[in-house]
């Protein structure tokens, strides 16, 4: 019963965690949507109908640590929260829509997502000719030995110019919206990389959350209805993505084969949703695993900027690929990694002291919402387009590519801004 009721209230916490900072406006909507997706669902839902694999102590461990991060969260949140910053034009997620013009910022997204759409078309048409097929099996592969392809440069170019497809709806420009959509959608296909599809829903999420001031009933279930549908897209993905080919996808899959399978997949505790297996893993083992407890993850952030081989040492090693080695129990691994989910790292990297971290969230979601707030809306909206996508990316676990990613995304959209600036001048 104890089990029940601490998976319950960990559920109650993170939920009302989402509810707060969506009425506050705050850019850590995303980061808590995603863990109210990703693991405090699944897990109550784990809880309630038996865990066949881990005992009832991890399960409610893994619950008290969910608490307590949470818990420590909001309190620094709060002491933050007592007096609004007198600086602020508008809360961090709100707009004015007026101030936003469609400009060369659109035109430049228009042209990298279409120049990125072709660099993959290419280079996996390449790989079909040497290898008479492109599935996502051999284009990783081929990615992994070319060392710099235009997968390299996706990650981060998707993030930062997800914001023009916003830009691009808020000012009617639909031709505009059918390019980037239709780019990104031919990447994603031919990529089979999930977070790619980040760069069409997470504008389309912060469209819906500007336009909804304090959640009521009615929205949260529009919201829960889109996060399933989003499921059910991110599953669909890796459905495909398992069929091998295109040619093997369309043999071996009619529709109704399809969505079986993708509720299958739902259904199989694998996927997104089994993230939450991995920390359950360390937890019922304590921990006990060579390079954990060491914090690895946020001291390889602090040292994003230093190249691995110059580091002698002090720039830690990718520390998915160690939680990999440990979960896989592979202890020479190099090649595969895990992300045990955002609470998962955290527990990883600090043991039950990984509650503390509640405080260093709580404090960076305070200096981003305060300035996010001081912006203009134009250069706001690609700045939580691109924050919003690398928090998914950091509510799954993978938390030093997520900061990494948002670091270049949000340089470049500097970069953009100035462009703007420098038109604005020259005009005048």
């Amino acid at each position: 019963m104890f089990n029940l009721v601490t998976a319950a209230l960990q559920l109650l916490v993170v939920g009302a965690i989402s509810v707060f900072e969506f009425n506050r406006r705050s850019v850590s909507i995303f980061f808590w949507a995603m863990l109210l997706v990703i693991f405090s669902l699944p897990h109550f839902a784990s809880v309630l109908l038996g865990n066949a694999v881990y005992n009832n102590a991890t399960l409610t461990m893994s619950s008290l640590f969910v608490i307590g991060f949470s818990v420590v969260y909001e309190l620094g949140r709060r002491v933050h929260l007592r007096e609004r910053h007198p600086k602020v034009k508008l809360p961090p997620i709100e707009i004015d829509e007026a101030e936003i013009e469609y400009g060369i910022s659109e035109r430049v997204a228009i042209v990298a997502f279409v120049l990125l759409c072709i660099g993959m078309l290419l280079f996996s048409s390449r790989i079909a000719v040497d290898s008479g097929g492109s599935s996502w099996g051999a284009i990783y592969q081929a990615q992994s030995e070319a060392g710099i392809s235009v997968a390299t440069f996706a990650p981060y170019i998707f993030p930062a110019l997800c914001g023009a497809i916003a830009v691009s709806i808020m000012k009617r420009q639909w031709p505009a919206v059918f390019l980037l959509c239709a780019a990104t959608l031919v990447y994603l296909l031919i990529s089979r990389n999930r977070i790619i599809a980040l760069t069409i829903v997470i504008p389309i999420l912060f469209l819906i959350v500007t336009k909804h001031k304090r959640l009521t009933g009615g929205q949260a279930t529009l919201y829960i209805l889109l996060a399933i549908l989003i499921v059910f897209f991110v599953y669909a993905l890796l459905v495909f993505r398992h069929a091998g080919t295109l040619e093997a996808f369309v043999r071996n899959y009619d529709l109704n084969s399809f969505i079986s399978e993708v509720f299958a997949n739902i259904f199989s505790n694998e996927g997104e949703l089994g993230l939450r297996n991995i920390f359950y893993y360390f937890v019922e083992n304590g921990n006990s695993f060579a390079g954990f407890n060491e914090g690895a993850s946020y001291i390889r952030i602090l040292f994003f900027w230093l190249p691995g081989s110059l580091s002698s040492g002090v720039k830690p090693d990718d520390f998915a690929i160690t939680m990999a080695s440990a979960y896989l129990g592979l202890p020479y691994n190099n090649v595969y990694s895990v992300h045990p989910t955002f609470f998962g790292d955290a527990f990883a990297n600090f043991n039950y002291f990984g509650v503390l971290l509640g405080l260093l969230w709580a404090a960076v979601f305070n200096i981003v919402d305060v300035w996010l707030g001081r912006m203009s809306s134009h250069r706001k909206t690609y700045c939580i387009s691109a924050i919003g996508f690398c928090l998914i990316i950091i509510g799954r676990g993978s938390v030093y590519n997520g900061c990494v990613m948002a670091i270049v995304a949000l340089l470049i959209v500097k970069l953009l801004d100035s462009l703007n600036a420098f038109k604005r001048v020259s005009a005048d």
